[in-house]
């Protein structure tokens, strides 16, 4: 079995897994959201440091049907990667963050929201 078969597989399998994940967090009976969203993506971890930009475009096709209709409709991504051992403050906190940061070990926090204004565009200050 070549390299490339073998990573297709492997992605094959971790899309799976965000999505059933999402599946037991998505409401029931919960139609797809419409309209533009936005997505934040941190990546918590331990040891095994991925490139960030390589996650985002399977998280997204893995939400398709369920959270959204299309990956079209996502019109601004902020990912984020951070290390379990080390210390960092959180704003705006949510109970499945914190359940995911209790267990330590690598996890995904996703959020989609409704997407800020379009016709603002706020940009990180240095």
């Amino acid at each position: 079995m070549s390299q490339q078969t073998r990573r297709r597989q492997r992605l094959k399998v971790w899309k799976q897994q965000v999505r059933q994940e999402a599946e037991t967090a998505w409401p029931d009976a919960s139609p797809p959201l419409t309209g533009l969203l936005g997505l934040q993506v941190i990546y918590f971890y331990q040891d095994h440091d991925l490139d960030i930009d390589n996650i985002v475009k399977p998280i997204q096709d893995a939400l398709i049907g369920l959270v959204y209709d299309d990956d079209v409709q996502i019109t601004d991504i902020l990912i984020c990667k951070r290390r379990l051992d080390k210390t960092f403050r959180i704003t705006n906190s949510s109970s499945v963050l914190e359940k995911g940061l209790s267990n330590n070990q690598e996890f995904l926090y996703i959020l989609i929201s409704e997407c800020p204004k379009q016709e603002v565009l706020e940009l990180w200050t240095l």
